[in-house]
């Protein structure tokens, strides 16, 4: 699993990434996602080929991104984008390393400008991805991800 994703933010060194999944997020929430720090309008890369799933703009994560992996099984958000890449839609397909967006502070954000990044592996009926596992993208990216 692990070879199929890219660091999704450009020029970011994976050795500068902080563990902030799970941290405290209030007293009944938990971060599932990293966040990776970058100026903004920094390039924001598919992590790996597959299709986007839905362009939102939501309260607490901004401009918003879901993109499933190529098997249809990871579901990938990436959130608080400044804004989306020229023609990007919904259905669309993706390489990894494509430009999909650009690094923002939409939505409700803690610090400065960066990505909010999460995977979940989906139940089998994915329809409900709230019900799919979180998994924590530091670990993945700490253990050698390009």
């Amino acid at each position: 699993m692990a070879a199929n994703f890219l660091l999704p933010v450009e020029g970011v060194d994976r050795n500068k990434l902080r563990d902030s999944f799970l941290e405290s997020r209030g007293e009944y929430a938990r971060h599932l996602a990293i966040d990776i720090g970058a100026p903004r309008g920094t390039p924001v890369l598919a992590t790996t080929d597959g299709e986007i799933v839905k362009l939102i703009r939501e309260g607490r994560g901004g401009i918003t991104i879901y993109q499933k992996d190529a098997s249809g099984r990871y579901l990938f958000f990436y959130c608080h984008l400044s804004r989306y890449a020229r023609g990007l839609r919904p259905g669309q397909k993706v390489e990894k390393g494509d430009v999909i967006a650009y690094v923002g502070a939409t939505g409700h954000v803690i610090g400065g400008p960066h990505l909010h990044f999460s995977i979940t592996r989906l139940p089998e009926d994915d329809d409900n991805f709230h019900e799919g596992l979180a998994i924590n993208p530091y670990l993945l990216f700490l253990a050698g991800v390009p």
